[in-house]
């Protein structure tokens, strides 16, 4: 009587039934004895079932949220504790008396709830005639019947306690999570899911537009399967959908797409997890043909060598879960040349995919200063050793170095953000003296074809860092855009266009990215400065050249077609050069 009691003050769904236990007066007393009487005979019209009891029904319901929310329980990122390391009833009720109080967290009686629920087809597919190949009719939800051994209760009645008021808002529900996008454009949510619902049961069952309102009003809203605040004139999809069904569809090859070429170990679990759960919605994902793919891939996917690395899925995990806690990390370095194990400790950021591999943005811990240095290292280079659980910094700090880095990245063009802090801090300050001294100028002369590139390529570094040649009349070369077009060319040379970029001067020293992009223009490319980068280039242009033999050395190498012959006749293997000398 007591948790009857309790029910039905704290619900907002069942009214009070029993008279109170203290009266004042006569009159109290004469209008509870009424009140009594009529919730008698109302109750009296009810034809009651299994689940008609304010406790079974409540239970039921919140079963019902639980497993649309979390399908198999395991929509959580810690361990089970030992009381839901059971079966499914078994963790089922643990999490119901964690959430919503012990009285819901009968073993039993869930485990035949959930016995329910499949017969009721909650949790089964579909089901299709063989004969026809098309859905059967949608039969309502029929109730387990009232206990016979079982007298009547006097009281804690819930609001669907009479049957037929269940089997509309059961089977209401049991449509939704089946067809969580059944809506159409214009017409009202209730009037469409009547329409609906006499079509699927075949003409069977006739509900009104208001009665499906009622049960919406008195089901998905008080019982957390409809966001209270929300407009219900959009249709109904239980808090578990964001998008309609084919950009799900395409966000999900776009993420498996991403995931199988850029070799994100994250990212192929999400989306093995998406897929999955696209799949038991019924939706074939292959039958779909991606309108989008990448063609970068990363060189590092699947290498087993590197188990070891953050290129483990296990490590990759963690080092996700401690960048989004702002977590300190030791890491160790294995270097390509196997020179030995070296210890990192410091705060991871952001994972970067960047040419053909995957780079992590972490900041150098620092401790007695407000800033550490950034640095960026393959993850194929990294092992995860230790997370530091007890060391959280604070949002403001972890967006901070953010911040830095991206303006790192953005003024030096690549991930090659040096080694001395200082440097970093004048990099990314307010214009300034200091800033300057950080600071160097490439000075280059292209003809007119590596200009054509280059207008267009240097975009990824800062507008006010880069000043281009104007065009020469007549030459077909667009004008570059705003004030960029500052240098003036000189026709009389075979590279007439000159190009002035801003960089820090750790990028003009040893940035491997710089050279890679300004040695693939070849002859195109005269660098003017700085002199050191200019001697470099100097040197692969001759080293280039030398690879291959002089003219004279060919005809050296040249051998006589007799000679030639005698090799082939002699079955001899080598080079034809190998058979002439011996």
């Amino acid at each position: 009587m007591e948790l009857h009691n309790q029910l039905l003050s704290s619900h907002p769904l069942a009214a009070p039934v029993h008279p109170p236990d203290r009266v004042t007066g006569p009159s109290e007393l004469h209008h509870s004895k009424g009140r009594y009487r009529a919730a008698r005979n109302r109750d009296a019209r009810l034809i009651p079932h299994g689940y008609s009891r304010l406790l079974e029904c409540e239970r039921l319901l919140h079963l019902i949220q639980l497993l649309s929310r979390q399908p198999e329980l395991t929509a959580t990122n810690v361990q089970p504790s030992p009381e839901e390391s059971g079966g499914l009833a078994e963790r089922a009720a643990a999490m119901l008396a964690r959430t919503h109080g012990p009285c819901y967290a009968d073993v039993s009686a869930i485990a035949a709830d959930l016995d329910w629920l499949r017969q009721q087809g909650f949790t089964a597919a579909w089901r299709v005639r063989p004969e026809q190949g098309k859905p059967a009719p949608m039969r309502a939800v029929e109730p387990p019947p009232w206990p016979a051994a079982q007298p009547l209760s006097t009281g804690g009645w819930s609001a669907l306690g009479d049957r037929e008021a269940f089997c509309r808002a059961l089977t209401l529900l049991r449509h939704i999570l089946h067809h969580p996008f059944d809506r159409q454009e214009g017409v009202a949510i209730d009037h469409h899911l009547a329409a609906r619902l006499q079509t699927l049961s075949g003409g069977r069952h006739c509900w009104t537009p208001r009665q499906l309102h009622q049960s919406i009003t008195a089901i998905l809203t008080p019982y957390g399967f409809r966001d209270a605040a929300a407009s219900g004139r959009h249709g109904y999809a239980l808090g578990a959908s964001l998008l309609p069904l084919p950009l799900q569809v395409e966000i999900h090859g776009l993420l498996q797409a991403n995931a199988d070429r850029l070799g994100d170990p994250s990212g192929q679990a999400i989306a093995r997890e998406l897929g999955r759960r696209l799949q038991r919605s019924g939706i074939v994902i292959e039958a779909v043909p991606p309108v989008r793919a990448y063609f970068n891939r990363s060189l590092l996917a699947g290498d087993q060598r590197r188990s070891g690395t953050l290129l483990n899925t296990e490590q990759a995990e963690q080092l996700r879960g401690a960048i989004q806690q702002h977590q300190r990390v030791v890491f160790t370095t294995i270097a390509a040349s196997h020179a030995g194990v070296e210890e990192i400790r410091g705060w991871p950021l952001q994972l970067i995919f960047h040419t053909s591999a995957w780079y992590l943005l972490f900041e150098h811990d620092h401790i007695g200063q407000t800033e550490g240095l950034l640095a960026c290292r393959r993850i194929d280079q990294l092992g995860l050793r230790r997370i530091e659980t007890g060391s959280c910094r604070s949002q403001p700090s972890h967006a901070a170095a953010l911040r830095r880095g991206e303006t790192l990245q953005h003024c030096c063009g690549s991930l090659e953000f040096g080694d001395a802090i200082q440097a970093q801090q004048a990099v990314c300050g307010t214009p300034s003296e200091q800033r300057s001294k950080a600071m160097g100028t490439l000075q280059l002369s292209c003809d007119a074809s590596a200009f054509a590139l280059l207008r267009e390529e240097v975009r990824r570094f800062p507008a006010a860092a880069v000043r281009l040649s104007r065009p020469l009349p007549g030459d077909g070369v667009l004008s570059p855009l705003g004030e960029q077009a500052e240098l003036l060319p000189c026709s009389r040379s075979s590279h007439p266009y000159p190009v002035e970029i801003d960089l820090p001067l750790w990028t003009l020293e040893r940035d491997s990215d710089l050279r890679r992009w300004l040695y693939a223009l070849g002859g195109g490319v005269r660098i003017e400065a700085p002199l050191e980068l200019q001697q470099e280039h100097r040197h692969w242009l001759q080293s280039a050249m030398a690879a291959y033999p002089r003219r004279s050395e060919i005809k050296k190498q040249q051998v006589p077609k007799r000679l030639r012959q005698t090799a082939g006749a002699t079955g001899r293997r080598g080079t034809v050069l190998e058979v002439a000398e011996s």
